[in-house]
């Protein structure tokens, strides 16, 4: 990325299942210090990118170690065909390393391997930054997701009932 705050596109080859129900993950690590800023869109043409679309908040990479992201789930919408990436360095020469693509089905927010197996989570609110869960099944791992799908924290407690302080 030689020009500062200059986006550049990249985008998916055409899609047929920008239905809703679908995510975006990927890891992306800096390679170079700076921050570059990520932005998820869809696009009606793969060259058209005055048509993007921005879905979700703009993700920014600015040091530290791999990370995984998941987008928000890309709305359905028959004339946008093509998932975009926005990519904007903040200064010159920039570069990043984005990896693992996988465009999948969006997760529901709790996984169980009996769907007619209860889950209870509270408090609701939260209080004092701690939630505890509760299943009739061994519970294997809880995990905390910020908004651009980045793990916060996750637990492995192999019980049926598990508390997270975050």
């Amino acid at each position: 990325m030689n020009e500062a705050n200059a986006p550049f596109y990249l985008t998916t080859p055409e899609l047929t299942t920008i239905d809703g129900q679908h995510i975006l993950k990927f890891k992306a690590e800096p390679i170079t210090p700076g921050e570059v800023k990520i932005q998820i869109g869809t696009l009606d043409d793969a060259d058209n990118y005055s048509s993007f679309i921005a879905h979700g908040s703009e993700i920014i990479i600015d040091g530290g170690t791999e990370q995984e992201y998941t987008s928000i789930a890309i709305p359905a919408n028959v004339d946008y065909k093509y998932v975009t990436l926005r990519i904007t360095p903040t200064s010159v020469h920039q570069s990043i390393s984005l990896d693992d693509f996988i465009w999948e089905s969006e997760p529901t927010a709790i996984h169980t391997k009996s769907k007619n197996q209860p889950v209870k989570l509270y408090p609701n609110p939260v209080k004092n930054g701690i939630l505890t869960i509760e299943a009739e099944e061994i519970i294997e791992e809880a995990v905390i997701l910020d908004a651009t799908g980045k793990r916060v924290k996750s637990i492995s407690p192999a019980s049926q009932k598990a508390t997270l302080n975050y």
